[in-house]
């Protein structure tokens, strides 16, 4: 079994369902402001909360690593999207791809509730 069908295992076994919002552009609302619009996808993710005194370098409190199966979602997440998890919603800060022989297993986002 490949590390990408393991870690898809894995997380659909032990995570919880959220709600993937994908940045998909903005709508302008006024001739002035525009709005951020999403598409949502539903998927299953495996959350963490961020131990500042075990990581190295800048860590705010509050911040969460949010790990979903590369094969759970048709795209690469980025920082323009966000995901919601037990009724908070997350902005990413950063996203790492995990990988196992040239194929993606695991994205695993650094995350801080809005």
């Amino acid at each position: 079994m490949t590390m990408a069908k393991r870690a898809e295992a894995l997380i659909a076994r032990q995570g919880i369902t959220v709600t993937y919002k994908r940045y998909s552009g903005e709508t302008a609302t006024t001739s002035i402001k525009k709005t951020p619009t999403y598409t949502d996808a539903i998927c299953r993710a495996f959350l963490t909360d961020q131990v500042p005194k075990n990581l190295a370098g800048t860590v705010e409190e509050g911040e969460r690593r949010i790990y979903i199966a590369a094969r759970a979602i048709s795209f690469i997440p980025t920082v323009k999207d966000k995901v919601v998890a037990q009724g908070k919603v997350y902005a990413i800060l950063d996203v790492s791809n995990l990988a196992s022989h040239g194929e993606s297993a695991v994205y695993m986002l650094k995350a801080k509730g809005v």
